[in-house]
């Protein structure tokens, strides 16, 4: 493995060394901490004799040069060569990116991929590790962290994050004062809805049959309300997993732009209901809920933000936790970054 200041040891970052058994059993053999760095191994010996064993590496290494490693207690010694910061600059700079390509689709209101990424070109003068990150525009960040092993001319495929908050051209500058590239992000296709979130930090879209109404019709006349709903695919003969968000007003008023969360129903007068349906391994179901509630304990927090509302969609956000009440409340599952613009469908 390569080694650089800055750069967390990964799994690919070992050293073989050897031991000679006389009595098999049960051993762990740590090395010294250096600069950050410690190689270790947990296992049992079942033979004696010579035989090799793979440290693994953890930590992240501070000190750039030659480390050297002492294994166990005054046992033999090992070098491991450390990289320093690299020295590198971006062709094009201050102007566009002398080479700078853009990969994946991005689209208002949806979160980026591993599909997102951009290719750019770096002169690298002085080898060693390096973090590479542009400004963040429109909700969307470029970075790429590693070692830069060979001098020269060369490509960085950097990683985008985030989630398009502004559709239109934005440019954005790698690193400080280096070259710069522009992102076009696209509106929606029009009647086509947003509503998506991350669940346990798992990017899910719930944008199969989605739609918004504003108008109960279970009752007659209906009553005002708002309710979004959406599954993660088409029926197929099981449950798929589907998000159901309700907002009702105790005075039965429609649902306007705001804030809403679980603590509402006394002071202003909402009611907030969040149910989320997946199968399980064993094919039975969870509903994960949250809702407004007079009586103790309090349900998990919850927030929506209805930021737009018009004759024909909804748009907003949501976030906070979900947990199990059917199986005793026992469990959580936490919602981020959660997003809709939905048409109305009354």
């Amino acid at each position: 493995g390569t080694y650089g200041v800055g750069n967390p040891a990964t799994a690919a970052n070992t050293v073989i060394v050897q031991v000679n058994v006389t009595t098999p059993g049960a051993y762990t053999i740590t090395t010294n901490t250096v600069g950050g760095l410690t190689f270790s191994k947990t296992d049992i010996f079942s033979a004696t004799g010579n035989q090799n064993v793979t440290l693994n590496a953890s930590g992240t290494p501070t000190i750039a040069g030659s480390n050297t490693f002492t294994v166990g207690t005054a046992g033999c010694t090992f070098a491991v060569p450390v990289v320093g910061p690299a020295v590198f600059t971006f062709p094009g700079s201050p102007g566009a990116c002398t080479v700078a390509t853009v990969a994946g689709t991005y689209v208002k209101g949806t979160p980026l991929t591993t599909t997102n990424t951009v290719t750019a070109q770096v002169n690298v003068t002085t080898l060693g590790s390096y973090t590479i990150t542009t400004n963040t525009v429109a909700g969307m960040t470029f970075s790429k962290s590693g070692v830069f092993t060979i001098p020269g001319i060369q490509t960085v495929i950097l990683n985008g994050a985030g989630n398009p908050s502004v559709a239109g051209t934005h440019t954005f500058t790698i690193g400080t004062g280096g070259c710069t590239f522009e992102v076009i992000a696209t509106n929606p296709p029009a009647g086509a809805g947003i509503y998506n979130c991350k669940i346990d930090g798992v990017y899910t879209s719930f944008t199969d049959r989605a739609e918004a109404r504003t108008l109960d019709d279970f009752w007659s006349p209906a009553k005002p309300y708002l309710y979004l709903n959406g599954y993660t695919g088409p029926p197929d003969g099981n449950v798929v997993p589907q998000f159901q968000i309700f907002i009702t007003k105790n005075d039965d008023s429609p649902i306007g732009t705001g804030t809403y969360n679980e603590n509402g129903i006394i002071t202003p007068g909402y009611r907030i209901e969040i149910d989320y349906t997946v199968q399980n391994p064993d094919l039975s179901t969870t509903i994960w809920n949250t809702s407004s509630t007079l009586f103790p304990p309090p349900n998990p927090p919850f927030t929506i933000i209805v930021t737009q509302v018009t004759a024909t969609r909804v748009k907003g956000t949501f976030s906070g936790k979900l947990t199990n009440p059917f199986q005793g409340s026992t469990l959580i599952k936490t919602i981020t970054e959660g997003s809709f613009d939905l048409p109305i469908q009354n």
